[in-house]
């Protein structure tokens, strides 16, 4: 099943990108999550798996490199991006169905900050219940004029 990426009617586009390797187990959720999106970037590390496939299935604009670290890599999809406003998303991530909103109903309207904090449940083991899971918050939603991603190498 071939999925595109429908026609966004938002006041302000949107690129999401995000990097990967060997996220099968993953990847659909996420990608699933932000079809909505103008473009989804995806910038592979020579997976082994289905990654590709699903990425394809999924109409993103797909491209590999060697991984050169996580803060360059990331950095290398976002040069990637079309649109001034991006979102990061890792492989595993996923927006929930309010988060979505949230963010469309910014875009509608028109962002009034450079960039937005995201709530994130960060799982021990993919697992919600353990006791070692916690809320934390990364600045994932911004306008890519304004910032860049920190050149940290692992």
């Amino acid at each position: 099943m071939t999925t595109s990426l429908p026609y966004n009617n938002l006041k302000t586009p949107l690129s999401v990108f995000l990097t990967t390797y060997n996220n099968e187990r993953t990847l659909s959720a996420c990608l699933q999550s932000v079809t909505w999106a103008d473009e989804i970037i995806i910038l592979d590390s020579f997976s082994s798996d289905k990654t590709c496939e699903i990425a394809q299935q999924f109409g993103t604009k797909f491209s590999q490199h060697t991984f050169m670290g996580y803060g360059p890599q990331k950095q290398l999809a976002l040069d990637q991006t079309k649109y001034p406003w991006v979102l990061l998303l890792d492989a595993d991530e996923m927006l929930s169905e309010d988060l979505q909103k949230e963010i469309r109903k910014i875009l509608e309207q028109g962002p009034e900050a450079d960039g937005y904090e995201l709530p994130r449940a960060e799982q021990v083991f993919w697992r919600i219940s353990h006791p070692n899971v916690r809320m934390n918050h990364y600045l994932r939603f911004f306008n890519k004029e304004k910032g860049h991603i920190s050149n940290m190498p692992i």
